[in-house]
């Protein structure tokens, strides 16, 4: 089984790449792919950087580079939905929506939807749940967008007007360009982030920087088990 794990930063993939056996670099269009094995397990760790476009363009050079992979996770933190998860929870999407785009005015569109595709893109949530995770997690909905959602005014309006039955418990500014670019390819895709920030909480931005680094082990230590238990 060869597995690709995405972190839109490096601190988000640091603590899987000291887990990673016999591993070595290797540069293709202009990304670091660090090539390895974990239980067994054929793996590339990358980190894609920050937003929708970077990662759009970082899968699709994934995809070139390595055509016969099995499953790609995207591995990180993401800001928490208030009063559904804390500091430190582990969020498994089932699916993802883009929570900026709004093509309704030019044609028969959902909000959140980019033309020509569907509305939610798929994360295989249903993968983990198959195997005995000793870790807690919780499975819903992210919705992904170019900023960092801050105003829980705005975002609770986003959810409960757009969102309302999705169960939607994180933003972030990845896992959905991710799960376009899966669904596109036609390949199997799990995001999984750690809550770093909880939206309107106080002194937000600084809760984001505190919980940084926790919440990416969390992460990583979840990933670590189900990568040994993935069959």
């Amino acid at each position: 089984m060869k597995l690709a794990v995405i972190g839109a930063m490096k601190k988000e993939i640091d603590f899987l790449l000291k887990h990673l056996e016999n591993h070595e670099v290797e540069k293709k269009l202009n990304h670091l792919f660090y090539c390895g094995s974990i239980a067994g397990k054929e793996m590339v760790v990358v980190e894609s950087g920050i937003g929708k476009v970077a990662s759009g363009i970082l899968f699709s050079a994934l995809i070139n580079s390595y055509p016969d992979l099995d499953l790609v996770i995207n591995i990180g933190v993401a800001g928490g939905v208030k009063d559904k998860v804390e500091i430190g929870d582990i969020v498994v999407a089932e699916q993802l929506a883009y929570a900026d785009v709004d093509v309704r005015p030019g044609g028969d569109y959902y909000y959140g939807q980019i033309p020509n595709c569907p509305l939610y893109f798929s994360s295989r949530a249903d993968i983990i749940k198959r195997i005995q995770i000793s870790h807690p997690y919780k499975t819903g909905t992210i919705l992904s967008g170019d900023s960092f959602f801050v105003d829980i005014e705005d975002v609770s309006t986003l959810i409960n007007t757009h969102f309302p039955n999705q169960n939607v418990l994180a933003l972030d500014m990845e896992s959905a360009a991710f799960g376009q670019s899966a669904w596109f390819y036609g390949i199997p895709f799990i995001a999984i982030r750690a809550i770093s920030d909880v939206i309107g909480y106080e002194a937000q931005f600084q809760s984001y920087l505190d919980n940084l680094e926790l919440a990416a082990t969390n992460s990583n230590l979840f990933l670590l088990e189900v990568i040994k238990k993935i069959g």
